[in-house]
């Protein structure tokens, strides 16, 4: 159980919890997501990394490390579509047909 107010961290995956909210941080490399339902939250979290770090706002996240991200009011759907379109076009493999898989079942 995590303690209201402290932070605690898996590789790059920051998070911390208050009494109504939570908030994740995952970092790779120089990228930053901040999620959260709190907008007042991220806005504390881009000003106290300013504080530290030169940071370049970006548009809302479609993208992130191999994965498709879309957000509706839906909520958010995660794919690696064009991740694998674009390894397929790669090896030249874009017209390639699907066949099932060439092993016993449950072997």
């Amino acid at each position: 159980m995590v303690k209201q107010g402290i932070a605690k961290c898996v590789h790059s995956l920051f998070f911390s919890t208050k009494l109504d909210s939570f908030t994740a941080i995952l970092v790779y490399v120089d990228d930053i997501i901040i999620a959260t339902a709190d907008q007042r939250e991220i806005t504390s979290m881009r000003n106290l990394l300013s504080s530290h770090f030169k940071l370049r706002e970006l548009d809302d996240l479609k993208y992130f490390i191999g994965l498709e991200i879309a957000c509706s009011q839906h909520g958010i759907a995660i794919s690696q579509r064009k991740f694998t379109v674009d390894l397929l076009a790669e090896y030249g493999l874009t017209g390639a047909k699907p066949i099932s898989t060439p092993i016993v079942p449950n072997h």
